[in-house]
């Protein structure tokens, strides 16, 4: 039986709060638009579940599980086809066991004794930008993930010459900070607080990382302002939670997830999607799909030679990083280490030159250094560590040497020699004889395992005519029906700007298939 809504237009409406409200309710009943009329009044039927608009999503990231959710969550059909045994991206956990009398009971309530290491990102700022990707679903994020302020200070730097290298945490006490600040040098603390009072009339506060200070936009300065204002926060359990809580949301809206699920092809024709083909030949008929892969890699070897224009500029944009990762289950605990932790060399300008085989790394090299069990006790064993360090490097188009696998394996051992001299020299300690596991990433691990364009770890640069507006839009307009999502579209890299793009995916899709629904 067909049921009929009329709507009263001059003419056919922009979608507005009201209009989409109605076409949510439609679209959630399994309904089909068809436009019967014209002139001030518009007639929308509703018809049968066949008429449901399908939807396939091509990458499981943070940003495919946000679209997802919230089309599902409007009512359209969505799959969600994952390569990987895991949703997530690059948004993963890691976890090793421990060998048996190796530390103390952890406080994990499972009881399962093992290392865990956040393998993608460690940072989580901006925590409404998270709380709204469960909230567009009808969910409320403090059933799926617990986030716990990480304190006293947003992160720890070390610096200085090596007789003398110094440390200075970013903390959340303004007083107590410029006063730290003081010490370094007279008359930063009142700098500081100069800093923050330009900062909180500029900060639109939609930032990330990804660049030197010599290429950056003046206004990544400001990222500092954002950790001490929001705060930086840490998912207990890792920020695999994260990840699951979106897949759960997304599945319980009614989106459907598939893993170890390779797409070979998008396929279209005459401008426009017809759906996409796996791996194994099979083919899915989609009216609209949504690439949640790293966009280079899209247009490179998804989409085929009718839009290789698009392709080559890709291709001579400006990349990030890539970096050596190092996850080490330690036998003893840093305790000089904060939660977050910056190692700068004393060769500041020539350390941002990123190297590109064994004797391009510096002697003291810029590095990070993840060590979560600060904030979260079940992250290893007590008396442990678990710590996460990464060295930036130059991506594979940059010349980083991988000729042959004693060339990588060089690169590797320069890099954590380098590291645990400099841990040394920081009065850390030397952790040579703690390491008791390894699991090292390299540039080609990036690129094979996320389908990374060079292995370059945050995708494209956010150099400043890849910032924003300017960085690839969200859908292809040679191709009808096909939408991007993830860390190379807009507005930018980072889980919270991912899943900003995430909604900007989703209302360009309701905007451009309103009021028709292509379900015939």
């Amino acid at each position: 039986m067909e049921s009929t809504v009329w709507l009263a237009s001059r003419s056919l409406p922009r979608p507005g709060v009201g209009c989409c409200n109605l076409l949510s309710r439609v679209r959630r009943s399994g309904g089909r638009l068809k436009p019967c009329g014209n002139g001030r009044k518009v007639v929308v039927c509703v018809s049968g579940t066949e008429g449901k608009t399908k939807v396939v999503i091509v990458g499981g990231g943070v940003g495919g599980l946000a679209v997802g959710g919230r089309l599902a969550k409007e009512g359209y059909d969505v799959h969600i086809l994952e390569k990987n045994s895991h949703v997530g991206g690059r948004l993963q956990s890691l976890e090793v066991e421990a060998a048996v009398g190796v530390g103390g009971k952890s406080d994990d309530p499972g009881g399962q004794e093992c290392f865990r290491f956040d393998t993608g990102p460690s940072l989580l700022l901006l925590p409404q930008k998270y709380r709204d990707a469960f909230t567009a679903m009808g969910e409320d994020m403090d059933d799926y993930v617990t986030l716990k302020k990480v304190e006293p200070a947003a992160y720890r730097v070390f610096f200085g010459e090596d007789e003398g290298v110094q440390s200075l945490d970013l903390l959340y006490d303004v007083q107590k900070m410029c006063l730290q600040l003081e010490q370094v040098e007279e008359g930063a603390g009142g700098a500081f607080l100069r800093f923050l009072a330009n900062a909180k009339e500029a900060l639109d506060k939609d930032l990330y990382v990804g660049l030197t200070p010599y290429n950056a936009p003046g206004v990544f300065s400001l990222l500092a302002a954002t950790e001490l204002t929001d705060g930086v926060w840490y998912p207990v359990g890792g920020f695999a939670k994260v990840r699951d809580g979106l897949a759960q949301a997304a599945q319980k809206v009614g989106a459907t997830i598939t893993t170890k699920a390779t797409v070979k092809r998008i396929d279209h024709a005459n401008g426009q999607v017809q759906g996409v083909t796996l791996e194994d030949g099979t083919f899915m008929r989609a009216n609209i799909v949504v690439a949640n892969a790293d966009l280079p890699y899209v247009y490179n070897s998804l989409l085929g030679s009718k839009v290789k224009t698009q392709a080559s500029k890709l291709l001579s944009s400006k990349y990030s990083a890539s970096v050596i990762a190092f996850q080490w289950a330690l036998s003893s605990r840093l305790e000089r280490l904060s939660h977050h932790n910056v190692f700068l060399s004393n060769c500041y300008e020539e350390s941002w030159h990123r190297a590109t085989d064994a004797s391009t790394i510096l002697e003291r090299p810029n590095f990070y250094v993840h060590a979560p069990s600060r904030t979260d006790s079940t992250v290893c064993p007590l008396g442990t560590d678990a710590i996460t360090v990464l060295l930036p490097v130059a991506h594979l188009g940059e010349g980083f040497s991988i000729g042959s696998a004693s060339d990588d394996k060089q690169i590797v051992e320069a890099a954590r020699e380098r590291v645990i001299s400099s841990l040394v020299r920081s009065g850390i300690g030397d952790i040579s004889s703690m390491i008791l596991s390894e699991v090292v990433y390299s540039p080609p691990t990036w690129q094979d395992s996320y389908n990374l364009q060079y292995g370059a770890a945050f995708g494209l640069a956010h150099n400043l005519l890849q910032l924003a507006y300017f960085r690839p839009d969200v859908a292809e307009p040679s191709i009808k029906g096909l939408y991007f999502a993830g860390a190379s579209t807009r507005p930018g890299n980072g889980v919270p700007l991912v899943l900003m793009g995430a909604k900007v995916t989703t209302n360009r899709i309701l905007e451009e298939n309103y009021p028709f629904l292509s379900g015939n």
